[in-house]
C-alpha cells in the first residue's frame, strides 16, 4: 500500500512539473502530457484505496489520514472529469498540486492502523455523509483552482485588480509554501545545525517544524511576490476569462448539491446518534458558514446577475474555509468531530 502511495505521489509532483512547464513554454502540448501523469496518479491511488478498502473490511473515510487520501483522489477524479468537460486543459495545473498537497500531508502521519469504526460512526447515514461532502468539497476545489488562476489574470492597475491579484497571489503562495514545508520537514528534520530554531518552537509550543516553516515562509512570500506579476503571461496562455469565470460558476453549481445533501444527511445522522439535529459543533458551524459563502455566490450569479472578479474572489474565499473546517476545527477546535 505505501509503495502505491508514493507511485500517486510521484506521478502527482511530475504533473505538477509538467503543468508548470506547459505555462513557462506556452505550450498546450506539453500540458497533455501532465493530464496522463495525474491520470496515472490517480490509477495508484484508486488502487491504494481498493487495498484499504479491503483490509478495513469497510470503506475507508473515517480518521484524518483516510479522508485527506480520499479527498486527493477525488480532487483528481473531479479534474480530470471537468478539465474535458469544460474544455480547460490548464485546470490541471493549479488542481495537481492541491491534490499533491493532501496526498502528502497524508503520508507525514505514516502508516495508520485501520481500525474498527467507533460506536458513533457505526450509522448507513456514514457513507452518503462523507461522500456527499467530499463530492461536493473535491469540485470547488477544481472551482478554486480555476479561481486563482483567473484572479492572477487580472492585468490592469486599478486598486480593484490590484486587489484582486494580490489576493490570488496569496494563495498562490500558500500553496507553494504548504507544498515546501511538507517536503522540508521530512528533510530538515535531520539537520542539528538548525536545532537552536527547534528550541525556540519547543519554548513557545509552535506546533509546527520551524526550521521548515520558516523556509517555506520564504519561499511563499517570493511566490506570492512573483506570481503577483505574471498575468499578461497568464492571459497570453488562458482561455478566456470570461470562459473561466463561467466554468467556475459550472463547478460551484454542481457541488453545492452535494454540499447540501451533506448537511441534510449529517443533521439525520446526528439526530440518530445525539438525539439532536443541530448542536452547533465547531465543525458543524463552519459546514454551514461553508454552504452560506457558496449560497452567496450562486445568488450572487443567478439572481443578481453580477458576473467577474469578485465573484471569482468569493469561489477562492469559500474553498478557503473549506480547508479551514477541514483542518481548522479538528486542530484548534474540539467537538463532537473530533474524531475526524
Amino acid at each position: 500500500m505505501s509503495l502505491l502511495f508514493n507511485a500517486a505521489l510521484v506521478m502527482y509532483l511530475a504533473a505538477t512539473v509538467i503543468y508548470i512547464a506547459a505555462f513557462s513554454a506556452r505550450k498546450e502540448h506539453i500540458g497533455k502530457t501532465g493530464y496522463y501523469a495525474l491520470l496515472l496518479g490517480g490509477v495508484f491511488n484508486t488502487a491504494a484505496i481498493g487495498i484499504m478498502t479491503v483490509k478495513a473490511g469497510r470503506i475507508p473515510f473515517t480518521n484524518t489520514f483516510e479522508t485527506l487520501v480520499l479527498f486527493a483522489w477525488l480532487i483528481v477524479v473531479s479534474t480530470l472529469i471537468l478539465e474535458k468537460y469544460l474544455e480547460m486543459p490548464i485546470a490541471g495545473a493549479g488542481a495537481s498540486p492541491l491534490a499533491l498537497l493532501f496526498l502528502g500531508y497524508a503520508q507525514l502521519q505514516g502508516e495508520i492502523e485501520l481500525r474498527p469504526l467507533i460506536p458513533a460512526l457505526k450509522s448507513n447515514w456514514l457513507l452518503a455523509h462523507v461522500v456527499s461532502y467530499f463530492i461536493g468539497y473535491s469540485v470547488v476545489a477544481f472551482s478554486y483552482a480555476l479561481g486563482v488562476l483567473y484572479l492572477l489574470a487580472q492585468e490592469k492597475d486599478d486598486r480593484n485588480s490590484k486587489a484582486c491579484r494580490w489576493f490570488g497571489s496569496v494563495n498562490a503562495g500558500l500553496i507553494t509554501g504548504a507544498l515546501v514545508y511538507f517536503a522540508l520537514h521530512l528533510i530538515l528534520s535531520k539537520i542539528d545545525a538548525l536545532a537552536p530554531i527547534e528550541g525556540i518552537r519547543a519554548r513557545f509550543r509552535i506546533p509546527l517544524d520551524a526550521k521548515a516553516f520558516s523556509i517555506a515562509l520564504l519561499v511563499a512570500i517570493g511566490t506570492g511576490i512573483f506570481s503577483g506579476k505574471i498575468s499578461k503571461t497568464l492571459l497570453s496562455i488562458l482561455p478566456p476569462l470570461d470562459k473561466i469565470d463561467q466554468a467556475v460558476e459550472t463547478a460551484i453549481r454542481f457541488s453545492f448539491p452535494f454540499m447540501t445533501l451533506g448537511i441534510v444527511t449529517g443533521a439525520v445522522w446526528a439526530n440518530e446518534t445525539w438525539g439532536t439535529y443541530w448542536s452547533w459543533d465547531p465543525k458543524e458551524t463552519w459546514a454551514l458558514i461553508t454552504w452560506l459563502i457558496y449560497a452567496a455566490y450562486l445568488h450572487s450569479r443567478i439572481v443578481a446577475g453580477l458576473r467577474g472578479r469578485w465573484t471569482v474572489a468569493l469561489a477562492v474565499i469559500g474553498f478557503v474555509i473549506v480547508v479551514f473546517t477541514y483542518f481548522g476545527v479538528n486542530y484548534f477546535l474540539s467537538g463532537l468531530h473530533s474524531y475526524a
